[in-house]
C-alpha cells in the first residue's frame, strides 16, 4: 500500500525496507529473544517485504540480498573506513565492500568527523585501489 501511496504522490518515488539495523548483531537479537541467525532474519524480512523497491541492509548481507533480489535497489549504512570507530556499529564494511553489490552507500561518522574534504578523499581513494 505504502508503494501504492507514493506512486500516486511522484511515480519516480522507491520504497526501501529496512531490514535489520547495523547495530544489531546475534547477541542483541538473543536479548530481544530472537534466536534467528542475522542472516536468516535479513532474508525473512526481505522476502515479507519483497514489494519494496529495494532494501537497507548492512553490507554483511548486501551479497546474499542481491542473488535473492536480482532487481532490487541495496542502499548499505554502516559504513566505515578501516581502523575507524565502530561506535554502537555492529556490522559494518568498507565504502568498496558494501559497493561490490550495493547500489548506494550511506555514510555518517567516517566521513562527517573531522575534516570532511579529507575524508572524502579517503574514500575515493579506497575506491580506487
Amino acid at each position: 500500500k505504502a508503494k501504492e501511496a507514493a506512486k500516486q504522490l511522484n511515480p519516480n518515488l522507491k520504497i526501501l525496507a529496512v531490514t535489520v539495523l547495523t547495530s544489531i548483531n546475534e547477541k542483541e537479537l538473543k536479548s530481544m529473544q530472537i534466536n534467528n541467525k542475522v542472516e536468516d532474519l535479513v532474508l525473512n524480512l526481505a522476502k515479507n517485504s519483497s514489494e519494496a523497491d529495494g532494501f537497507i541492509a548492512s553490507g554483511m548481507e548486501s551479497k546474499m540480498l542481491r542473488e535473492n533480489f536480482p532487481n532490487h535497489l541495496i542502499f548499505t549504512p554502516g559504513i566505515r573506513m578501516p581502523g575507524d570507530d565502530r561506535n554502537e556499529q555492529k556490522r559494518v564494511v568498507s565504502p568498496a565492500e558494501a559497493l561490490k553489490y550495493s547500489d548506494l552507500i550511506i555514510m555518517g561518522r567516517s566521513l562527517m568527523n573531522g575534516d570532511i574534504k579529507k575524508n572524502l578523499s579517503r574514500v575515493i581513494t579506497s575506491l580506487k585501489m
